[in-house]
C-alpha cells in the first residue's frame, strides 16, 4: 500500500497540472466535468472486463489491454506534442511545413 499511495501522490498532481495547462480558460469547467466522467466510465469498463473474463479467452483480454495501452500512448503523445508546439508559439502546419 505505500507504494500504490506514492504513486497516486506522484501521479495526481502531474495529472491535474497537464490538464489544467492544455484546457482554455473559458472552458475549464467542461473538461473537468468530462475528465470526471472519464473516472467513471474506466470503472465501467473494468467492471466490464471483470465480467468477459469469465467468457473470453485470455489471449483476447490480453490483446485488448495491449490495444487499449497503444492508443493511450498514442493519444498521450499527440497531445503532449502539441501541447509542448503551442507553447513554442509553433503550430503543426509549421512544424510540418
Amino acid at each position: 500500500m505505500f507504494f500504490a499511495t506514492l504513486g497516486e501522490l506522484l501521479h495526481i498532481p502531474v495529472k491535474q497540472t497537464m490538464l489544467a495547462n492544455m484546457v482554455p480558460d473559458h472552458a475549464r469547467s467542461t473538461y473537468m466535468a468530462v475528465f470526471g466522467l472519464m473516472t467513471i466510465l474506466g470503472a465501467v469498463i473494468a467492471g466490464l472486463f471483470i465480467f468477459l473474463s469469465n467468457f473470453l479467452p485470455t489471449s483476447v483480454l490480453t490483446f485488448a489491454f495491449l490495444l487499449m495501452g497503444v492508443i493511450t500512448i498514442i493519444i498521450f503523445s499527440r497531445l503532449t506534442g502539441r501541447n509542448a508546439s503551442e507553447r513554442n508559439g509553433t503550430t503543426t502546419s509549421q512544424i510540418s511545413s
